[in-house]
């Protein structure tokens, strides 16, 4: 369908039809709507707009959803890029995409960039004043700890 690409509620409104496909489990046309919304952001404003930022976590959580790892892991990179851009250098969100981007990792076997991830989103969650016993700083560093053991190595002997 044709649209006013001038409207500036048209992103809005392609954004909230993604919304609701989602809840209807309808991943691939909510995509599709997010995308749109996403271009026309593109196309009328800042590259480094909070609004594009919120939309491209949106979007690499759906593509998460849909067992799109790469495509996920990119939108969360540039959520994140995004919002360091702006100085946020205490952000919960940041801390949240990193968490979920150090598990990736780790299940990819990038044990490195999982730990680097769960570091800086671990002093990300402690400067925002979480204590030792919340559940994403006992969690981060229990991942933490885990990536750091050695690997046990066996040996298993033939017949």
């Amino acid at each position: 369908k044709e649209h006013d690409i001038m409207d500036p509620h048209l992103p809005l409104v392609l954004i909230d039809l993604a919304r609701t496909k989602d809840r209807l489990g309808e991943y691939s046309e909510s995509m599709n709507f997010f995308e749109e919304a996403l271009g026309l952001y593109e196309h009328s404003l800042e590259r480094d707009d909070d609004r594009i930022a919120s939309l491209q976590y949106e979007m690499g959580v759906l593509a998460f959803q849909m067992g799109e790892r790469d495509r996920g892991e990119e939108c969360f990179l540039h959520f994140i890029r995004i919002r360091k851009a702006k100085g946020s250098v205490l952000d919960e969100g940041v801390a949240n995409a990193l968490f979920v981007l150090g598990s990736l990792h780790w299940a990819t076997k990038k044990r490195d960039l999982a730990q680097d991830c769960w570091h800086e989103a671990l002093e990300i969650f402690k400067g925002l004043g979480r204590s030792d016993d919340d559940p994403y700083v006992k969690s981060l560093k229990e991942k933490i700890h885990r990536a750091q053991r050695r690997p046990i190595t066996r040996i298993f002997r033939g017949s």
